[in-house]
């Protein structure tokens, strides 16, 4: 049946370098890839960080672009090496990339030298672009575009003439039981108008009360609160991820990288309490599809899935493709391959298994594939045309199509939220199977589909979750239901006997979320660091923050830049006056949340901020001239002192959120230069830190 196929990979690594790296990436041989792409090694052991910084092992070339100057860095668990060139690739070229073998791993033994080689992607010329981007939008209007035509589309698009627009949806909770303890977390939207419809992010409690809520245009979906404890939504207008805070504002973004960062995705965003953070992106290349289905179009736009993980730093350490591992005919048959777009895979959920790699379900394949963390090679496809497992105690056939959100449960088991789409009948459900991954078995241990509301099946042809609780209830989310419906629940939480304890409808069937959740929300909230500031007058300093969720009272704690103590003192107010500091000192401050003490709470401290005294009517300042050089700076820090330094003295470089990133001490006679490795391009601050003064001034880094 699958006769036609685009890719033919090979492996261009000898077998004994293959052994010693586990991971290359770009992966031998492969295409499509961004200019912008960085250079990924794992190897099987820990390696020497020395020999990873030197700049004598590895030579990369572009056929266009010629010798490239990088600069490498080994992550955190001591075996990746990512390396990032001065200057991006150029389009449409193969990239050579030659490893020596002067690499050391901890042990001091040298790994096997390697040469492999991929190619850039063609540059998309202004018409590609603008199919790229109008693509897109038709994919917000209608999730099932690019799939066989849907019976009730003429009567979606009859009523989308009629209903109003609007950007807040009214509900209801026609049911209301004992449920798990927590807060539902959902954004609303209007499926016809997916591309423009405002947005509400909203946290609500069991009887539908809103506890907080925002309307925030066309941005919002997927609001959740992470696995890191930070909360999360997407911004279509910048293709990122926004990250609030536990007080519910905005201190970070987070995009992919390697050149696809405008090309974020929507549907996940996976970040874990080790700050290594799981992100999607959809990439569209320009396809001739007549050389792979009879019919094809000659320029189809087709849209690959790329998989990124950014670790701690904020760089790639992991990164998977679909042009590497499926075949475009993979898509099951409902995929029309001959349009001009084609999405054949259409990524909607990730997530990091119990051992380490990671689950991804493709609602176009309509299989959820599990993925190596460590090679990046697939370990099995479960579900679709190349489905490798048994399904026990499962009579439907096929198993499940469409499906939405396949997660990992607590208890082992995998969940996921079927939509159903193009089975008969089309009923949308929730199931879990007890997987055997040695054997290739699923066996449906679990399974919830609604009663009939009206004679009306509950069928979400798009979008979609389901939540297992940790008191074992499920929270479901029907996603987008039909529009000639009535009635039909949005929101269902069930027991695991099936009884529904709570349910929640919009008013009407156009109304829909996109993930809805149940989470346990009683925070004592940081205070965020952006609300603190500093008001210097003449004759006083009063230090302001707003109010952090929960709190009852606040520790802030300040002292001269360069001492050790700090002073502390509790306060109920979050603004406190000073008459008496040191003039022409600057002072550290930061704030923790006290949030009663029937049980104790507190946060944690904020980061470092800092202020500057006035001086006093007729002094001089009698701290010695501080500067810096170069200012812009790129690999290495000089500075000058008015007068020579007879103590030990600190260099600290400071982010803007008063954070230290740098520190070295000197003594007397040193040589006044620094190493800036590791720190990225950014506006810092340098503090010359002694017993005797201190003094700051800005540094750019390029």
């Amino acid at each position: 049946m699958k006769s036609f196929y685009l890719f033919v990979l090979v492996l261009g690594a000898g077998v004994a370098a293959q052994a010693q790296f586990t991971y290359i990436h770009p992966r031998p041989d492969s295409r499509f890839h961004q200019p912008k792409t960085n250079i990924i090694l794992r190897a099987g052991s820990p390696l020497d960080e020395a020999s990873v910084l030197n700049d004598n092992w590895l030579i990369i070339t572009g056929s266009k672009s010629g010798t490239h100057q990088w600069r490498a860095r080994l992550s955190q668990d001591r075996r990746t090496i990512t390396v990032r060139t001065q200057v991006p690739f150029n389009y449409d070229e193969q990239v050579t990339v030659v490893v020596k073998s002067r690499l050391r791993k901890a042990d001091g033994s040298r790994l096997a030298g390697l040469s492999f080689a991929f190619s850039t992607r063609l540059e998309p010329t202004p018409e590609q672009q603008e199919r790229y981007r109008t693509s897109q939008i038709a994919l917000y209007e209608n999730p099932d575009r690019f799939s066989a035509p849907s019976s009730e589309w003429e009567y979606e698009v009859q009523l989308k003439k009629e209903l109003p627009f609007d950007s807040l949806a009214n509900y209801s909770v026609t049911q209301l039981d004992t449920t798990a303890p927590g807060y539902v977390f959902f954004n609303s939207k209007n499926q016809f108008y997916e591309s423009n419809s405002n947005s509400v992010i909203t946290i609500i409690e069991n009887n539908g009360k809103p506890k907080w809520l925002r309307d925030l245009g066309i941005n919002g979906q997927d609001f959740k609160i992470n696995h890191s404890g930070y909360i999360t939504y997407f911004n279509y207008l910048n293709n990122h991820w926004v990250v609030l805070d536990s007080n519910l504002k905005p201190i970070d973004s987070i995009q992919c990288k390697n050149g696809y960062e405008e090309y974020t995705n929507a549907h996940d965003i996976q970040w874990y309490p080790d700050n290594h953070i799981l992100l999607m992106a959809y990439d569209k290349q320009t396809i001739d599809m007549s050389q792979v289905v009879p019919g094809g179009h000659p320029q189809a736009t087709v849209k690959g899935f790329v998989l990124q993980e950014l670790d701690a730093d904020r760089e790639v350490v992991f990164e998977w493709r679909s042009w590497d591992h499926f075949n475009i005919t993979d898509a099951v048959s409902t995929v029309i391959l001959t349009n001009a777009t084609v999405d054949y895979c259409h990524g909607n959920s990730m997530e990091r298994d119990v051992d380490g790699n990671i689950i991804l379900s493709f609602r176009h394949l309509s299989e959820i594939t599990k993925i190596s963390r460590e090679t990046g090679e697939i370990l099995w496809r479960m579900g679709g045309e190349n489905n490798q497992f048994t399904f026990i105690n499962d009579t439907s056939n096929p198993p499940f199509s469409y499906q939405h959100d396949a997660r990992r449960t607590a208890s082992g088991t995998l969940l996921l939220y079927n939509n159903a789409n193009y089975m008969n009948p089309q009923r949308s459900n929730v199931k879990e199977y007890l997987v055997d991954e040695v054997n290739k078995t699923a066996t449906l241990v679990w399974y919830y589909e609604h009663p009939d509301v009206n004679g009306q099946m509950v069928y979400g042809r798009a979008s979609g979750n389901s939540q297992r609780l940790p008191n074992g209830n499920t929270l479901i989310n029907w996603g987008n239901l039909p529009l000639a419906s009535t009635g039909l629940p949005n929101f269902t939480e069930v027991d695991s006997a099936g009884n529904i304890l709570w349910e929640l409808k919009f008013d009407i069937p156009s109304w829909i979320s996109y993930r809805a959740f149940r989470f346990e929300w009683d925070p004592c909230s940081r205070v965020t660091y952006h609300t603190m500031e500093a008001i210097v007058k003449f004759n006083n300093t009063t230090l302001t923050w707003q109010k952090a969720i929960g709190a009852r009272s606040y520790e802030l704690q300040y002292r001269p830049v360069g001492q050790t103590n700090w002073t502390s003192m509790y306060v109920t107010q979050s603004r406190v006056k000073f008459n008496n500091l040191s003039p022409s000192t600057t002072y550290e401050w930061r704030v923790k949340t006290i949030c009663g003490n029937n049980p104790y709470r507190e946060s944690g401290f904020t980061d470092i901020a800092t202020f500057t005294t006035m001086a006093r009517f007729g002094e001089t300042d009698p701290q010695p001239e501080f500067t810096l050089f170069p200012n812009p700076a790129k690999h290495s820090l000089n500075w000058n002192l008015l007068d020579e330094p007879d103590q030990p003295y600190r260099i600290r470089i400071c982010d803007l959120h008063g954070k230290s990133v740098l520190e070295e001490e000197f003594q007397p006679g040193d040589a006044p230069h620094l190493r800036l490795s590791g720190l990225v391009a950014g506006t810092y601050m340098v503090y010359y830190l002694s017993e005797a003064e201190s003094r700051y001034q800005p540094l750019v880094i390029e």
